[in-house]
């Protein structure tokens, strides 16, 4: 899933390397569904989209992320997704919609990845990985007690 896309210089990307540290230290990792097929003949991709319960947590981390990466201009991006075809035909999203109509799958979602393009790839490159490092709030998974009303 892509958050932000932005330029920077190698300065601002030492900074943003350092905001991103510290926001994954509170980022506990969790598994999305994505079980919402999206085919776009004004956008010409397909794409899955999270399942109700996981947008919102979602759309939180890419918010936020997007709030402390001291750049000044960043891309628009779309409510979060996975694409799995772009620039494709209508052709091809017919194909799409017979392919993952009722298709879903889960994603681990466990840290952020820092990418640079590669325009003679065409491709993004990984130049760091931030792992998730937040623990669980222990409260949140006590076991509560029951009032039997004996």
């Amino acid at each position: 899933m892509t958050i932000a896309g932005f330029e920077a210089t190698e300065n601002q990307l030492t900074g943003v390397k350092e905001y991103l540290k510290k926001f994954v230290e509170n980022e506990v990792p969790f598994t999305a569904l994505f079980n919402q097929l999206s085919c776009s003949a004004f956008s010409k991709c397909a794409v899955f989209l999270t399942s109700f319960e996981f947008t919102d947590r979602i759309h939180n981390i890419t918010k936020n992320v997007r709030n402390i990466i001291p750049v000044t201009e960043m891309s628009k991006i779309s409510q979060p997704h996975v694409s799995i075809g772009r620039d494709l035909s209508e052709d091809q999203l017919k194909i799409a919609v017979q392919l993952f109509a009722d298709k879903s799958f889960k994603f681990d979602c466990c840290q952020l990845a820092l990418r640079r393009f590669n325009p003679k790839t065409g491709q993004y490159v990984i130049l760091q990985e931030f792992p998730f490092s937040g623990k669980p709030d222990q409260e949140k998974f006590q076991q509560m007690p029951i009032d039997w009303g004996l």
